[in-house]
């Protein structure tokens, strides 16, 4: 029963992500979509509920439920499952086009790579996003930092509400 509710912890903690890659996948998002609501759905009753959910996953699944329980009934219905991810898939689409107009701002000789003297941050910051240490940061090592950047933001949210659902 305990790896059941380990690998029903990960299935959950990972269907926001795996929601938004199926969510972008053109040619069958609705049956891969589908098939993952099913597995979460335990009871099959075309919704996950908080009793569907094991402990190690209930965090995760309360933020999934903030985000799109709109009808307030405290369980998630694949209409709003599938709600939250598209809105998590436009989200994350809007992320990257602002880091990608960040990146063309910031490459003032439009050469596609921005140097150390084009760099407005903090030198150990575009030190941190030059990966392969050339002296440039390529659009893909400054989207690669960006996108560690939001992740690490969310991370003592993800700690405060932890912490606040404890006690």
């Amino acid at each position: 029963m305990h790896r059941l509710y380990r690998g029903v912890a990960a299935l959950l903690s990972a269907a926001m992500l795996v929601g938004v890659g199926l969510a972008q996948t053109p040619g069958g998002p609705a049956a891969q979509f589908r098939e993952l609501f099913l597995q979460l759905d335990a009871n099959q009753d075309g919704a996950i509920a908080k009793e569907e959910v094991p402990p190690s996953a209930l965090p995760a699944f309360e933020r999934l439920l903030r985000r799109g329980d709109s009808n307030h009934n405290g369980k998630l219905e694949a209409d709003e499952y599938r709600s939250v991810l598209l809105d998590l898939r436009d989200f994350a689409a809007r992320t990257k086009e602002q880091a990608v107009r960040k990146f063309q701002t910031l490459d003032k000789d439009g050469d596609g790579k921005v140097s150390r003297d084009e760099f407005t941050g903090p030198k150990p910051r575009f030190e941190q996003l030059d990966r392969n240490g050339d002296g440039f940061l390529t659009q893909q090592e400054f989207l690669g930092g960006a996108a560690a950047k939001a992740k690490a933001k969310a991370a003592p949210k993800k700690k405060a509400n932890a912490a606040k659902e404890s006690d």
